[in-house]
C-alpha cells in the first residue's frame, strides 16, 4: 500500500494516518485534519523521509478558484468569504454536533474550505483573529441530502456553532472575512469569494462541496478597474476531489524520486481552525469566543489583542 486517505470523523483521522505513517504509507487527510496541533505534529513525526504527508485543499483544485487564484494578482488581499446552506446540520444528535468528537460546528467544517482558497495567496504571518459564534440553541432540522448518510457515532449534545463568522488580519494589511452557515435563509447552498487588491477585484459565485441543492453554473467576474470579464464553469460536483488525488500521487511519485516538495505538502500546509478552550454559551443568542482559541493557517495560536 503507497497511500491512505482518511475521510472519517473529526476525532479519528490523526490516529489513523499514524498507524498508516508508521507502515511507511504516504496520507491524504481530509478536512479537519486534526483537533490539535499536537495531533498533527504526531503524524509528521511518524512519517518516512520519502513519504507524503497532504491536508486536503481540494477547493483549490476547482477549476473556477484555480482561475481566481492565477489572476487576481500580488496583495494585500481584502478577502470576504461565505459559505451558506439552507437546509440545515449534517446530522443533528451525531458526532457533528458534539464538540468533542467534531471540533467545532459549520465555522470548522464550512469554514477551513473557504480558508484553502485565501491561504494559496497569502503569504504573511497573522497578527490578529476574532470570531463570532451562533450556538444551535433549538435547531433540529438536518440536511435531507444527509439523511442516507452513516452516523457511526451517535451523541446528544448540541454544543457546536451553526454559524460563525471569522475575521483575520495579517502584518502586510491583508484581511480575511468568513462567514459560514449550516441553515439560512437562501434559495440554494451559495458558495461566494470576492477579493480586492489595489489592483484588481474577483467575484467567484458558486457551491463548494456535494449538495445537489447548488449553483447551477460556477461564474467568476474578473475586474481591473477599466474592464471586466466574465468567466463560466461547467458545474463537476466532486471533481476537485478526483484531482487533489492524482496531484497526491504525483507528489508520491516525485519524492520516491528525490524530487523536493513544493510548499503545501508539508507541515506547513496547515489550515486549523481549533476552538480548545472555552465552551459555547448555550443560552445566548450569539457569543464572541476569544482569539486564544483558534489557530488559522498558520501552526500557532493568534496573540490577544
Amino acid at each position: 500500500m503507497d497511500i491512505v486517505i482518511v475521510g472519517t470523523p473529526s476525532h479519528t483521522p490523526c490516529h489513523l494516518a499514524r498507524e498508516a505513517a508508521r507502515r511507511g504509507c504516504s496520507d491524504l487527510l481530509e478536512k479537519p485534519s486534526c483537533l490539535a496541533i499536537a495531533e498533527y505534529d504526531s503524524v509528521i513525526e511518524q512519517m518516512s523521509s520519502d513519504a507524503v504527508l497532504m491536508t486536503a485543499i481540494s477547493a483549490v483544485f476547482r477549476a473556477d478558484v484555480r482561475l481566481l487564484v492565477d489572476s487576481i494578482g500580488p496583495g494585500p488581499f481584502d478577502i470576504g468569504a461565505s459559505w451558506w446552506r439552507r437546509e440545515g446540520v449534517p446530522g443533528v444528535n451525531s458526532w457533528f454536533t458534539d464538540r468533542k468528537f467534531a471540533g467545532g460546528g459549520a465555522l470548522l467544517d464550512l469554514g477551513w474550505h473557504l480558508a484553502d482558497v485565501a491561504y494559496a495567496m497569502f503569504t504573511a504571518s497573522m497578527t490578529g483573529v476574532t470570531s463570532e459564534l451562533t450556538p444551535m440553541a433549538n435547531l433540529s432540522a438536518s440536511a435531507r441530502w444527509r439523511r442516507s448518510t452513516d452516523m457511526a457515532t451517535a451523541s446528544s449534545a448540541r454544543d457546536v456553532e451553526v454559524a460563525g463568522r471569522l475575521t483575520v488580519h495579517f502584518a502586510d494589511g491583508s484581511v480575511l472575512r468568513i462567514s459560514t452557515a449550516w441553515a439560512s435563509e437562501v434559495t440554494y447552498d451559495c458558495t461566494r469569494i470576492r477579493i480586492a487588491t489595489p489592483q484588481r477585484s474577483a467575484d467567484l459565485q458558486t457551491t463548494f462541496g456535494f449538495s445537489p441543492n447548488r449553483e447551477s453554473a460556477p461564474r467568476l467576474v474578473l475586474a481591473d478597474g477599466t474592464a471586466s470579464t466574465v468567466h463560466s464553469f461547467e458545474n463537476q460536483t466532486g471533481s476537485e476531489y478526483t484531482e487533489q488525488v492524482n496531484a497526491m500521487i504525483t507528489a508520491v511519485y516525485q519524492a520516491r524520486q528525490g524530487v523536493p516538495r513544493p510548499f503545501g505538502w508539508t507541515h506547513n500546509a496547515r489550515v486549523v481552525m481549533n476552538f480548545r478552550s472555552k465552551p459555547m454559551l448555550q443560552r445566548e443568542p450569539r457569543c464572541n469566543i476569544g482569539t486564544e482559541n483558534i489557530s488559522l493557517m498558520g501552526g500557532q495560536p493568534a496573540p490577544s489583542p
